[in-house]
């Protein structure tokens, strides 16, 4: 009976430990604290609080795990070439040139934010907004809904994006590869095209045709970086393991610095970019996270709490990362954290990875820290609750037909 009680009383312990890191980690989030450093400090306290020589064991565990350093240098080469894309202003030629090639208003605000969305960059929503505005009004739409569509379109094709950083990460923590998550959630992005667009449809009150400017660059030279990135990485993985998909994109990084007017200076800057740097740290904070919940016992202490109450795995899939996502505006913290605590109720299975993606993914879309959300609302000047009309009825009808689909595949 004493040991019982010895038992319940750490399981208590450990998960209120658990909760003093997460709240930390939302904290520092909304504090405008970068990602790394919140999930970092979040993974100091956990640690600390349940079991001090488990972190030693954690930052050991991360040092010594490849995938760190496959996230850390995949996350590094995907950041510059981003940052490259948009200093070189191929990121606006390439949305221009899409944009005039369709001749149509409606498809080009389907399509314009979603290729100017292949460059991951925080906050890049911005970039597609002057477009969209432009195609906007010649359809009479009113800001909110132009808000709405900037940040909707533009993040559908981050659920099979192959080099988003979200995807590599959840592939790397859950031992899918790339290539099996992303396919298995393209029927997803079906769904959240044609739910977007019947949303869309209904703010239309124009027909106007908008003429669309020719791009400084000609589009088959602003896209012919990007088409070399994904092509060589995706072959270069094939050809020699997770390791090849950096070298493909520092092969694009190469074909743009040869194709642009970037400069030393461009070059310098880039280095010294937080920005870059950030999501690089990013990568280590991630693995660092999910190490300290193994070694700190946090993961087999929700587990069991989870277990006991009688909630089905795939319910806590379809809430959890989301909520999380949406707390901390950062759809990684919600992944990062629920796949131990499933994986620890069962052996995970591709379903139950997409599930946890594909629930982070909609709820950080319409979340307050979503800096693409911030940014696009600051631009329109309207407040982000106001684009909500759209975005909430489109991320829930998303979100049950999704899990819909994971049910019965």
């Amino acid at each position: 009976m004493e040991s019982r009680k010895q038992m319940s009383s750490s399981l208590v312990w450990v998960v209120a430990a658990t909760v003093a890191a997460f709240a930390a980690i939302i904290l520092l989030i909304k504090k405008a604290t970068h990602i790394s450093v919140s999930l970092i400090v979040g993974g100091v306290i956990l640690t600390l609080l349940s079991y001090p020589p488990s972190l030693i064991e954690a930052l050991f565990q991360t040092v010594t795990d490849l995938n760190t350093l496959y996230l850390m240098v995949m996350s590094f080469t995907v950041a510059m070439f981003a940052e490259g894309y948009r200093l070189s202003g191929f990121i606006t030629s390439l949305g221009e040139g899409i944009a005039a090639y369709l001749k149509s208003p409606v498809l080009a605000i389907i399509t314009v934010p979603a290729i100017i969305g292949l460059m991951p960059v925080a906050g890049g929503a911005l970039m597609s907004a002057p477009l969209v505005e432009s195609v906007g009004l010649g359809l009479g739409l009113d800001s909110s809904m132009m808000i709405y569509a900037n940040v909707w379109f533009r993040h559908t094709i981050f659920l099979s994006y192959p080099i988003s950083q979200v995807l590599i990460t959840t592939s790397a923590l859950s031992g899918f590869t790339v290539e099996s998550i992303a396919i298995k959630q393209l029927p997803i992005i079906a769904i959240m095209v044609i739910v977007g667009y019947l949303i869309l449809r209904r703010g239309i009150k124009s027909s106007t045709k908008t003429v669309f400017k020719g791009p400084q660059k000609p589009l088959r030279i602003a896209g012919t970086p990007l088409l070399i990135a994904l092509g060589a990485s995706l072959l270069l993985r094939s050809l020699m393991g997770k390791f090849g998909m950096p070298l493909g994109v520092a092969l694009g990084i190469g074909i743009l610095i040869y194709l642009s007017d970037l400069t030393k200076s461009n070059f310098k800057q880039m280095l010294s970019s937080w920005r870059i740097w950030g999501i690089t740290i990013a990568g280590f904070s991630i693995i660092f996270l999910q190490k300290a919940m193994v070694s700190s016992g946090a993961s087999e202490a929700i587990s069991q709490i989870i277990s006991s109450s009688g909630m089905h795995p795939f319910l806590l899939e379809l809430s959890i990362p989301g909520v999380i996502a949406a707390l901390t505006g950062s759809p990684l913290s919600g992944i990062v954290m629920t796949l131990p605590i499933i994986a620890g109720i069962h052996e995970l299975q591709l379903n139950d990875v997409s599930m946890i993606y594909v629930s982070s993914f909609l709820f950080y879309i319409a979340s307050p820290a979503h800096l693409c959300l911030a940014y696009t609302a600051e631009y329109f000047g309207k407040s982000i609750g106001s684009s909500y009309r759209y975005l909430i009825p489109a991320g829930a009808i998303t979100l049950v037909l999704a899990a819909f689909y994971l049910i019965l595949t």
